[in-house]
């Protein structure tokens, strides 16, 4: 049956109503936001001061920090250099189903590899991974999900990326995956699996500190909040050092970091460097990355914002923020006007796992089982009928 339209025509009125009202009052919100972000630049020391004794003080904290660059700073597309790598990955899964026929689990990883200068065509690579069975289940036996498989695939991207990048660089060296660049550990995973990514992911990231590999994560029209939410923190804190914040109380919600530096960066601009500060009882090390916001657009009259993020050790190394910062704009300019970097485009590309690639592993594992007269799972009624041809 087709949507009922006649139900949606009479809730267009009251939805323009409240569609206006939410406008209206992020507009305001986006006003006091920008007014305090003006006041917090004239008071950095002591807007970097409020933040790290409420990072002191709180259990958990999810917010921004200045860096060392002033809070309202821009600055400038730096110069691209002649050769460097740039190395990306994406990937995409097929999630398992105790609805169909057999439970399993593939990963497929997509990586690009460009050296700039050198004349040479990208190499291009696909990794694919079925799990094992004994991966599928939880410690209480249960079928994993979507965001313990999402994890997999996390850990495989950058496992992938540490592998493609030399162990003694002779260029600069970027690697680069799409979304946050940690890994994310959600309150679903037990202690002992979230410490055992916690290590892994680490060690990564060692590696790729050691070998000075520039490691970033790029995150295409980002909605967080967390230099409105160190705004937050300051207004509430500021009269009275000893007052614990309380981010229930936050004021101004809604307001994103894009939304506060859209209009103050200019095409190939970026903003200041901030540390992200992510803290909670699963994550002691609360200031291991840092960001900053980059427009990658080339018209002055439709600016384009991304955040990207790096580890903390580059923050003062001024060279590898600057090539970070021109690699990244010089690729998305592929896509102009809707500009993106082409290598994750490219990535993804590789990597995407189409539906009928989902029936064709299946019935591949299936037949394997037969030589084996191993039996078959049968596929659960609500499964059958939806996939019966639609009328």
């Amino acid at each position: 049956m087709p949507v009922n339209y006649a139900h949606i025509h009479k809730n267009l009125d009251q939805f323009a109503d409240l569609t206006r009202k939410k406008l209206e009052e992020a507009q305001q919100n986006l006003k006091n936001a920008t007014e305090q972000i003006e006041q917090a630049s004239r008071e950095q020391d002591a807007v970097r001061e409020a933040v790290a004794r409420v990072e002191r003080q709180a259990s958990s904290l999810y917010t921004a920090m200045p860096g060392n660059e002033a809070i309202l700073d821009t600055f400038p597309l730096p110069d691209c250099p002649a050769e460097y790598s740039l190395i990306a990955a994406d990937g995409s899964q097929i999630n398992p189903s105790r609805h169909r026929a057999l439970q399993f689990c593939l990963i497929n990883i997509g990586l690009i590899h460009v050296e700039h200068g050198s004349g040479e065509a990208p190499k291009q690579e696909v990794f694919t991974e079925l799990l094992d069975q004994d991966q599928l289940y939880t410690s209480d036996g249960t079928l994993i999900g979507e965001e313990e498989v999402a994890l997999h695939r996390d850990l495989l991207e950058r496992q992938f990326l540490l592998e493609a990048s030399p162990a003694n660089p002779q260029k600069p060296t970027i690697t680069l995956t799409d979304g946050p660049l940690k890994v994310f550990t959600g309150p679903t995973l037990s202690g002992e699996r979230r410490q055992k990514v916690q290590e892994q992911s680490k060690r990564i990231d060692q590696q790729m500190q050691a070998r000075g590999v520039i490691n970033a994560g790029y995150i295409d029209k980002p909605g967080a909040e967390m230099i409105n939410r160190m705004l937050d923190l300051y207004a509430q804190t500021k009269d009275d050092p000893y007052r614990p914040y309380d981010a229930k109380k936050r004021a101004n919600k809604g307001v994103s970091d894009l939304a506060l530096f859209e209009k103050r960066l200019a095409p190939g601009q970026r903003s200041a460097i901030y540390y992200a500060i992510s803290k909670s009882e699963n994550k002691p090390d609360a200031q291991d990355l840092c960001f900053f916001l980059l427009n990658v657009s080339s018209d002055a009259e439709a600016p384009w914002l991304a955040r990207v993020e790096f580890p903390a050790w580059m923050a003062e190394d001024t060279q590898k923020v600057n090539l970070l910062h021109a690699a990244l704009y010089r690729d998305a300019q592929v896509f102009d006007p809707t500009p993106y970097p082409y290598v994750l485009h490219r990535a993804h590309e590789l990597a995407v796992v189409m539906m009928v690639e989902h029936d064709e592993v299946e019935d591949l594992l299936l037949s394997r089982l037969d030589i084996d007269h191993l039996p078959r799972g049968t596929m659960s009624h609500k499964q059958t009928i939806k996939s019966l041809p639609k009328r």
